[in-house]
């Protein structure tokens, strides 16, 4: 009868562990899992893949970008934005780097990030700032739903 019970009493030790080790893993999975998304991001600009890097973002209507005082709303009008500004091949995208990231978990299934970027293209100058991500997590992973970017005066290294 004692043994059953000590038995009784380790399982739910064990269970109680357990649930507790996957609650955080599921409360720190934002701060682990956005940065692979950015990095995924920039690995796909930097091979002048924008239809990969636009995965990063929510493919709906309701996405929202702001940069130097302009919004533009909607995961297309914000791809066709990318398009225009930087062309659609590995030359004229350049090489994106992110740094600095910092998430923040708001609730359990949204997140901020906020980090630098910085912009190398051949024969222009070197373009950098900050920004700040709203991502929402979906089953297909973290997904930005607003980007706020702000482009810095002066370039950093």
């Amino acid at each position: 009868m004692l043994i059953r019970k000590l038995f009784a009493v380790a399982i739910a030790l064990a269970v109680s562990a357990g649930v507790a080790a996957l609650a955080a893993s599921k409360k720190s999975s934002a701060k682990v899992e956005v940065p692979v998304v950015l990095q995924g991001q920039a690995d796909a600009w930097n091979r002048g893949d924008l239809a990969t890097f636009m995965t990063g973002y929510l493919k709906s209507a309701d996405i929202s970008y702001t940069a130097g005082g302009t919004e533009v709303r909607g995961y297309d009008a914000l791809k066709e934005r990318y398009e225009k500004k930087y062309g659609t091949d590995r030359e004229s995208m350049g090489k994106l780097k992110f740094s600095d990231l910092r998430v923040s978990e708001l609730g359990r299934d949204h997140a901020l990030c906020v980090g630098r970027w910085h912009l190398d293209r051949a024969g222009k100058d070197a373009l950098d700032g900050l920004f700040s991500l709203v991502l929402t997590r979906t089953s297909d992973g973290w997904k930005v739903i607003h980007d706020h970017t702000s482009l810095s005066e002066k370039p950093h290294g």
